[in-house]
């Protein structure tokens, strides 16, 4: 493998909302983050499809351009009318929305050795807008390829997706993390972002689990009150944080 980009040195990286014209990108840099590391159980079907398609992630992305009044319905891929991605739920009064971490190259550089501009992380949030559901905001796919790794933009994506819930008013968040094989992304959220383990359940999906691995598979929910802001979360001192080169998803 290359050596990892030193985007610091030749750009500058933005945290923003996902467009719907990013569906593309979207869907590589997680299929991308999730391949390499959190595939072990799949389906070779399921390899082969990705966690996520350019279509699936068009589709939320769409949806939620449209509730926020910003719709761009020019853009399209094949299969425009795919149903959401495994293990996503649907349902009246839930909200979806991508964050992702965006290189943008100094513009005085060129020349071979300076990336294009291009998506280098990602992570898909949801909170429900149904009065009747608890104030509660989750993320999925929290998605730094290896090849970026190492550079901060996993926690950035994150400490983004909690100020987003709050500005959408949730008071709580709460997510699934995948338990098998993963105590040190767990003890990562514990350490960094003061997420509170849970309980344990199984994984539903099963559908796209190897056969040797059937009714193994469980999710570790964790979850923390949101407060107001960055001053709310966990020690992050160099004894407590794990490194930042845990760069995979969830």
């Amino acid at each position: 493998m290359a050596d990892a980009p030193h985007f610091a040195s030749v750009g500058t990286i933005r945290y923003r909302p996902a467009r719907p014209a990013d569906a593309a990108a979207v869907s590589k840099v997680i299929n991308t983050a999730f391949l390499e590391q959190d595939s072990w159980f799949w389906t070779d079907a399921m390899r082969e499809r990705g966690r996520i398609t350019p279509a699936e992630a068009l589709k939320l992305l769409k949806a939620e351009s449209r509730l926020s009044g910003d719709a761009d319905d020019d853009v399209s891929v094949d299969d425009d009318d795919a149903p959401p991605p495994p293990d996503t739920e649907e349902g009246e009064g839930i909200r979806y929305a991508f964050q992702v971490a965006e290189f943008v190259p100094h513009a005085h550089l060129e020349g071979e050795t300076v990336p294009e501009q291009h998506i280098v992380g990602a992570v898909q949030v949801q909170w429900p807008v149904d009065v009747q559901r608890p104030k509660t905001g989750t993320f999925h796919m929290v998605s730094v390829p290896l090849r970026n790794g190492g550079q901060g933009f996993g926690t950035k994506l994150v400490e983004h997706t909690l100020d987003k819930l709050r500005e959408v008013g949730m008071e709580r968040v709460s997510i699934p993390v995948l338990r098998n094989r993963n105590e040190r992304l767990i003890a990562w959220y514990e350490k960094r972002f003061g997420m509170v383990r849970g309980e344990e359940r199984p994984f539903r999906v099963t559908e796209v689990v190897r056969e040797e691995f059937q009714g193994q598979i469980c999710l570790l929910e964790m979850s923390r009150e949101l407060g107001t802001g960055s001053k709310d979360l966990a020690d992050t001192s160099a004894a407590a944080v794990v490194s930042d080169t845990v760069s995979r998803r969830e």
